[in-house]
């Protein structure tokens, strides 16, 4: 759990996601590790629901979307796409 002087911190990191998503979408659409993709697609679910009224989260649903694209032609297409839209919708639906 997050404490209340952090949120700041946390907000300013997923910015900086957002910020050098060429380089982490790259990086995550080269991946191959099926639980590598799952816990990095999961976290930044997380942490941009959470965290939504601290950042931009239509940039990170981009970076989502684009690990998506960069996927499509690698074994882990369908896992990624799967949870990629599970992503999108819960970060849209967050408050």
């Amino acid at each position: 759990m997050v404490e209340n002087g952090q949120v700041q911190e946390v907000a300013g990191f997923l910015e900086l996601l957002g910020e050098l998503d060429v380089g982490l979408g790259g990086l995550l659409g080269r991946l191959d590790d099926p639980a590598a993709l799952t816990q990095s697609i999961t976290r930044i679910k997380d942490l941009t629901g959470q965290f939504k009224a601290f950042v931009n989260s239509q940039r990170l649903v981009g970076l989502l979307r684009e690990v998506q694209q960069q996927q499509a032609p690698r074994p882990n297409a369908a896992l990624v796409a799967g949870l990629v839209g599970q992503a999108v919708a819960e970060i849209e639906a967050a408050k």
